[in-house]
């Protein structure tokens, strides 16, 4: 079966993105709720996902940068505070191969159940 990303960061990167982007803590529940690209940007605080979510900066970075490398994202840095970064969904996840959404509803459960447990359970791709 193909996976539907190749690391467990870059499920995570874009799990905390759509939940930054929506600006609360939502379960996806079906496509519709998927915005258009030009409606999914924001300012995550690399340091704030760590204290809310458990998850390490650099594990954010890595998967925010493998989404860029691809094109799906745009990923800028702050010049002034090396822990903030803005990222912009450049092309829709439901058209790109590979990216399915019970994916991201799977990532922002995760996202989830850190956040409850501070302790992340083991992330199986499938």
């Amino acid at each position: 079966m193909e996976k539907r990303f190749t690391s467990a960061e870059e499920l995570l990167a874009l799990a905390a993105f759509y939940v930054c982007g929506h600006g609360t803590e939502i379960l996806l529940e079906d496509d519709c709720d998927l915005e258009a690209p030009e409606d999914v940007r924001a300012w995550l605080s690399l340091d704030q996902m760590h204290q809310d979510y458990g998850v390490e900066p650099d594990t954010m970075l890595t998967g925010l940068e493998a989404h860029a490398k691809r094109g799906a994202i745009r990923l800028a840095r702050d010049g002034v505070s090396a822990g903030s970064v803005y990222v912009e969904l450049r092309r829709d996840v439901r058209q790109v191969q590979g990216y399915r959404p019970w994916s991201i509803r799977q990532g922002v459960r995760l996202l989830l159940d850190m956040k409850n447990n501070l302790s992340p359970a083991p992330l199986r791709l499938v």
